[in-house]
């Protein structure tokens, strides 16, 4: 670290996002203001000097067209990457990782989530299970986004908003493009914590039938244990919201089809337990 901050740092910018305290250096000038559009949701700009953990981005010299630049996570290099688009891109995933592993009072979910009268529908998953397309869907019927990337849940099992563009992935070459719920539907995006209504464990496979199999509580606790991103360094406080959002919603595990057809069904089961409840 001490030969990283005899480098030139040309500007930087401070925050607090989730009880941390964060900062982010840049080795040239003119980037702070889309570095701020980068950071994580709910994060605040502080003038305080004193952070957690610092990243920073080296901007190198030109190779092609783009200049390699190198991102670190403190003395740690995380990332090279050609053109500050991407060094961008691998700082913005970092900080919600670190976010999501050392967030305060907080548990984070890898998880798509919106919100349909007042109650939250979680799907959650890692990369490339088709998520987004199954939130984006469900935001077009009328839900309000919450998330398409974590569910963020308290000790009592409230699902919290962490909004931000759903990614939609290519098909062709797997990047994401993003889309802002208002270009999808007019509910808009939840601002208010909301108690979980229904658990989907789901995979897209084209062609599949919607045949959702219920699990019981204990195991949609094991099921959302192996996507929470804290599981394994505060187990006690992530079983104990695991545990509330289990007893609030049940779970049930598909495959699914389209995501537009399985959007209404999901709606509909929600409404169905809902109204037996």
């Amino acid at each position: 670290m001490r030969m990283l901050n005899r480098l030139g740092w040309a500007e930087g910018v401070a925050f607090e996002c989730y009880g941390l305290r964060l900062g982010v250096r840049l080795s040239k000038f003119g980037l702070v203001d889309r570095i701020r559009k980068a950071l994580p949701y709910g994060a605040e700009i502080t003038e305080r000097c004193e952070v957690d953990h610092l990243f920073s981005i080296l901007v190198g010299k030109k190779t092609t067209n783009e200049p390699t630049c190198v991102v670190y996570s403190d003395a740690a290099p995380i990332a090279r990457v050609s053109g500050i688009d991407a060094a961008i891109d691998s700082l913005r995933s970092a900080l919600q990782t670190l976010v999501g592993e050392f967030a305060k009072d907080r548990i984070f979910v890898h998880a798509g989530v919106v919100g349909w009268q007042e109650r939250a529908i979680l799907l959650p998953g890692r990369s490339f299970v088709g998520k987004s397309r199954f939130v984006a869907s469900l935001v077009k019927a009328g839900a309000q986004l919450y998330s398409d990337e974590y569910a963020v849940l308290c000790a009592d099992g409230l699902v919290h908003p962490f909004v931000q563009p759903i990614s939609i992935r290519d098909e062709d070459t797997h990047r994401g493009r993003p889309v802002r719920a208002e270009e999808l539907g007019p509910a808009g995006v939840g601002e208010n914590p909301i108690p979980a209504g229904l658990v989907l464990f789901s995979q897209y496979r084209e062609g599949a039938t919607w045949r959702p199999r219920r699990l019981t509580p204990g195991k949609a606790v094991l099921e959302l244990l192996a996507n929470t991103i804290p599981a394994r360094r505060k187990p006690e406080a992530a079983l104990e919201a695991l545990e509330a959002i289990a007893r609030s919603a049940p779970a049930f595990k598909l495959t699914r089809g389209d995501a537009d057809d399985a959007a209404k069904r999901a709606i509909r089961l929600l409404d169905r337990v809902a109204a037996s409840a």
